[in-house]
């Protein structure tokens, strides 16, 4: 669970470019993946992205898709 953790500690780092390079596709793919595990802060991050469009096209539509999910 540990590894679990530090491993999404570092997809918010990347998405947010904290001590490491800002990358929005290693973001977007690694909340998708942790999403589909259950993870609660991977699916509220993952609608941000989609309604803001950071480093994807912007739809309110694929938001509220995976915010309710």
């Amino acid at each position: 669970m540990e590894e679990y953790c530090r491993d999404f500690l570092l997809v918010v780092m990347c998405a947010a470019g904290q001590g490491v390079r800002r990358d929005y596709k290693m973001a977007l793919k690694y909340f998708t993946l942790a999403s589909q595990s259950g993870h609660v802060l991977a699916f509220y991050n993952l609608a941000q992205m989609h309604a803001t469009g950071t480093g994807v096209l912007r739809s309110c539509h694929t938001a509220t898709e995976v915010s309710l999910a």
